[in-house]
């Protein structure tokens, strides 16, 4: 019998400590803003309305759960908060989800810094800011839609964004500022709008993987080191009818040579090879070169591809020949049950089925179809949870070598 009761007593005991483990710790991230963490799901939860609060490095202004940053996995903010406060999310190692409602109009500077496995995040076209360093450091982002209605793509925000292969500017921005996108190695192509202005120093410094770029009409003002050691880089596309003065060393390589053929308006090749820098690209070429090659084929990386309610994918797509400019225009069949972004970043917004189609100016097209599931909170199978590398002590530590 007093084997039975021993037996007893400790399936007891085990039964209780494994509920007591699993324990929600919760408190205020905001004037009415409230924060829940469950340490079994590593699922954190924002709720209320309004902004949440700002927090900074160091043990006096850290956000209260700074403790489990580690633990979390996913991130679910409710609709009515407005704002992501500064280094809300600092760290969060193994975030992989993140929901950003709607009612959300700013991301505070470092909010999402070192968060080294977010592969994805759907930023709402409600969002009208984004502070620096904002995702600085977060080394699986594949792909980002930055929202229509951002006027400055801030200071470094996406600066070490190391898996970064494609990002779409929207024709809101006026302004690319200072290491926006430094060292983002796998970019390989990017298209500036010509509603830009000013893209400052270092913008685009250290792409290494950059092969294509075309900056818009609009663009007056490039910084220093702007496109440098961009080695990779084999077309620059501009449409100025003269040529602007630009910084120093704005496309030049380690050696200081140029790799790329730049491309210009038709009848203006003379005038860019008598202006300062231009002659030394490695070829001068006209629009009208360009204008002649005519896309042959296109193909997605996928034909068909199931998400779960809230979740994202990237699609990619081949074109023949492989230079062909411009490059693709995207769109979906149905925006209520899916969306897609200028660079194929696909949004599962509710259930059902859709097409996206990518198709080239000449009538070619391509297509996925969609199929969104019903999502339960915590990470699909297919998610990949590796541990990522603290970055603590990396905190500005790129910035400071820009300088």
């Amino acid at each position: 019998m007093k084997t039975y009761q021993i037996l007893f007593a400790l399936y007891a005991f085990l039964h209780i400590s494994a509920i007591a483990v699993a324990e929600t710790h919760n408190g205020t991230c905001g004037e009415k803003a409230t924060w829940a963490f469950d340490d079994e799901t590593g699922a954190l939860t924002i709720s209320g309305s309004g902004n949440m609060a700002n927090y900074s490095f160091g043990s006096q202004g850290n956000a209260p759960w700074i403790e489990y940053r580690r633990e979390i996995t996913s991130v679910d903010i409710a609709d009515g908060i407005t704002s992501i406060g500064d280094v809300a999310f600092y760290n969060c190692s193994n975030l992989t989800h993140i929901s950003v409602p709607n009612s959300v109009t700013a991301i505070g500077t470092n909010a999402f810094c070192g968060c080294g496995n977010l592969t994805f995040i759907a930023l709402p076209n409600s969002i009208k800011q984004i502070g620096t360093y904002a995702f600085y450091f977060c080394t699986r982002l594949t792909s980002v839609n930055i929202p229509e209605g951002i006027a400055v793509i801030d200071t470094c925000t996406f600066s070490n964004c190391t898996a970064l292969t494609s990002v779409a500017i929207p024709s809101s921005v006026s302004e690319i500022k200072e290491g926006a996108f430094y060292a983002c190695s796998t970019l390989t192509t990017t298209e500036i709008p010509s509603s830009v202005n000013v893209i400052e120093r270092n913008a685009f410094h250290g792409c290494k993987g950059l092969r294509s770029v075309v900056i818009g009409s609009g663009v007056k003002a490039i910084g220093d080191n702007a496109f440098s050691s961009c080695p990779a880089l084999k077309q620059v596309y501009v449409s100025w009818e003269k040529p602007i003065k630009v910084g120093a060393n704005v496309f030049e390589n380690e050696n200081g040579n140029i790799p790329a053929v730049l491309f210009v308006p038709t009848g203006k090749t003379d005038e860019y090879k008598s202006a300062d820098i231009w002659p030394n690209f490695s070829g001068i070429q006209e629009w009208k070169d360009v204008a002649e090659i005519v896309a042959t084929g296109i193909q997605l990386n996928a034909t068909e591809k199931a998400i779960k309610l809230g979740y994202h994918t990237q699609l990619k797509a081949t074109l023949l020949p492989a230079d062909y400019y411009p490059i693709v225009t995207w769109s979906t069949s149905n925006a209520n049950v899916a969306t897609v972004s200028g660079n194929g970043y696909v949004t599962a917004v509710s259930t059902g089925e859709a097409i996206i189609t990518a198709s080239t100016s000449n009538g070619l097209v391509a297509t996925c179809r969609i199929r969104v599931s019903d999502n339960k909170k915590g990470q699909t199978s297919n998610d990949i949870r590796l541990k990522a590398a603290p970055i603590d002590r990396l905190i500005y530590k790129t910035f400071g070598r820009m300088r």
